[in-house]
């Protein structure tokens, strides 16, 4: 198999330039991963993927090693004002004792959230830039494998979900998040916390949006892989058949067609694979390092929640519960093109 002229006959190398641009410490070369998958490579790729983000998240984690100790050690000196202030006369200076490091620990968390919040969003864009980039290379390799319905159809399905992401996610399903920290946040100034059945209203909306749109962007994409995939099966089968009883040269023609089409669903399978691949290793580092920063505020809250003021615990608990939205909300993005690529990969060109 030459796998060279395989390559340069559809447009792959003219992405070379943008996936070096998105992806800039990867050094990727979009041939050598296309060689890999072609012969079968892929786990040895894998590998070295693998060592690679671990690589890059162990970076990604040396400047947050403080922040642990950080609110361990404000939650110790909330609970020093508590304790010393039976020792004095006015009993409020407890009380001004918390304000003092509930306001500095707001600060610490502001900043924190805001660095997570900026990267979530560009996170997302860099998601749906990449799809967007890479949608017509792959639905070119469906079209030349014979299903031109199924390209237009879920073509059409791909992008009404990058519009969905830029739309609900991006725009509506983040800033809730922002406002869920921030109500957090001021919640705990209150002994009472007043604030608590509107954040958690906030946090019951998102989570349940988040699960809506999953559920209809699989359903639409099953209902779509019952009629499209179909449609171009047929129409495949009656050309190679109007083509193979033609007197003469009707079976050499037929056999020639039918190793072309098998060509271009081995492309169109490869093409799948590599857009799988880069949208993990796009995701893997960010994801991961939410999904520590979330881990390590509840470890934080657990702690603190041992010797702090219950309601610095709480505030600290509950941003690790906004991170972990965030976390599910870039997951969920990058898992509704995860669905629909396995449904294509796995639908078009099924009778050949």
């Amino acid at each position: 198999m030459d796998i060279s002229a395989l390559y340069n006959q559809f447009p792959l190398q003219s992405m070379e330039k943008e996936i070096a641009q998105l992806f800039p410490e990867w050094n990727l070369k979009l041939y050598d991963l296309f060689q890999a998958v072609l012969q079968g490579n892929t786990l040895d790729f894998l590998k070295k993927t693998a060592i690679q983000i671990l690589e890059q998240f162990a970076g990604e984690l040396s400047g947050i090693k403080g922040v642990l100790l950080t609110l361990i050690l404000l939650g110790i000196l909330s609970a020093v004002f508590h304790n010393l202030s039976g020792i004095f006369e006015h009993q409020h200076l407890a009380e001004y004792g918390y304000y003092y490091l509930y306001f500095i620990m707001i600060l610490f968390l502001t900043k924190i959230y805001t660095v997570l919040y900026d990267d979530t969003k560009a996170l997302l864009e860099n998601v749906t830039l990449f799809i967007r980039m890479f949608l017509p290379t792959y639905f070119f390799t469906i079209t030349a494998a014979g299903g031109s319905a199924t390209a237009v159809g879920y073509y059409q399905l791909f992008m009404a979900v990058v519009y969905v992401i830029e739309t609900i996610l991006y725009r509506i399903f983040l800033p809730g998040i922002a406002v869920y920290m921030l109500l957090n946040m001021v919640n705990g100034i209150w002994e009472e916390e007043k604030l608590t059945l509107f954040i958690a209203l906030i946090k019951k909306t998102i989570m349940t949006g988040l699960k809506v749109l999953l559920a209809l962007v699989t359903g639409t994409g099953m209902i779509q892989s019952m009629i499209t995939p179909v449609i171009d099966s047929a129409k495949m089968n009656v050309l190679q058949k109007s083509v193979s009883a033609v007197p003469g040269f009707g079976d050499l023609a037929g056999s020639a067609s039918q190793t072309l089409l098998a060509c271009a669903v081995l492309i169109k399978n490869a093409t799948g694979i590599i857009l799988f691949l880069l949208l993990i290793i796009l995701c893997a580092v960010p994801l991961g390092k939410l999904f520590f920063m979330m881990a390590l505020f509840k470890i934080s809250a657990a702690v603190m929640g041992i010797v702090a003021d219950k309601r610095m615990s709480n505030t600290v608990n509950h941003i690790g519960d906004g991170i972990l939205m965030m976390f599910q909300t870039v997951l969920s993005a990058a898992t509704l093109f995860v669905i629909l690529i396995a449904i294509v990969a796995f639908t078009a060109n099924r009778g050949i």
